[in-house]
């Protein structure tokens, strides 16, 4: 938590990034936005102001940071590196529903800013 407060005005300063590559977990998660988890809202909040914030995920032992879903979305592309049969069949659920909150990468693959591009290796 501490960790928000020294890097917020450092991310702020930054501009857009040109690429940003994430990865998805079983569980829908990405970035460290994790379904369930306290700060969920929060990250995905497009009009809080804020670029990253603190995450204690419900299945992981120690506390992360996640950059925002605005500041993540503040890019020219975003990429989706996937790999794995089992990611497969979760993107086919993320694919087939619409509830972000349920599989908080939805977030990423419905909004119309910023072009994503999947990349999935088995």
């Amino acid at each position: 938590a501490d960790g928000v407060k020294e890097l917020h005005p450092k991310l702020l300063a930054e501009e857009r990034f040109s690429v940003v590559i994430l990865g998805m977990g079983d569980d829908g998660h990405t970035a460290s936005l994790f379904p369930g988890s306290t700060t969920l809202e929060a990250g995905l909040d497009m009009t809080s102001g804020d670029t990253c914030l603190s995450v204690q995920p419900l299945e992981a032992p120690h506390e992360r940071m996640s950059m925002t879903l605005p500041r993540l979305l503040n890019s020219q592309k975003i990429i989706l590196h996937l790999s794995g049969d089992n990611k497969h069949e979760v993107l086919n659920q993320v694919l087939n529903g619409d509830d972000i909150k349920e599989l908080p990468v939805r977030a990423v693959l419905q909004q119309s800013r910023v072009p994503v591009q999947i990349f999935w290796a088995k």
